[in-house]
């Protein structure tokens, strides 16, 4: 392949940036990016992903359940900073 060096390098720098969470954890800082999408299309693309992702799992050992979270932990302020 060609240019894998800049690539492995951008890959790096993506990790080098990093927050530290309000609990002391450090996470990588990157975003994959937002768009909209109708509500009527939600439920379908959230579903197509928790089977994309059983299957992977699946592959990689034994899956024990896929749950979707209907709402944010009730927690996630206190684990998420704030941004101002």
């Amino acid at each position: 392949m060609k240019n894998m060096g800049n690539y492995n390098r951008k890959v790096n720098e993506m990790f080098d940036n990093s927050i530290v969470l309000n609990n002391g954890v450090k996470i990588p800082q990157l975003g994959l990016g937002t768009w909209f999408i109708d509500d009527d299309k939600v439920a379908d693309a959230v579903k197509a992903a928790v089977e994309s992702g059983s299957a992977a799992a699946s592959r990689l050992g034994e899956l024990v359940a896929t749950h979707v979270i209907p709402r944010p932990h009730t927690d996630v302020e206190k684990i998420l900073p704030v941004l101002k």
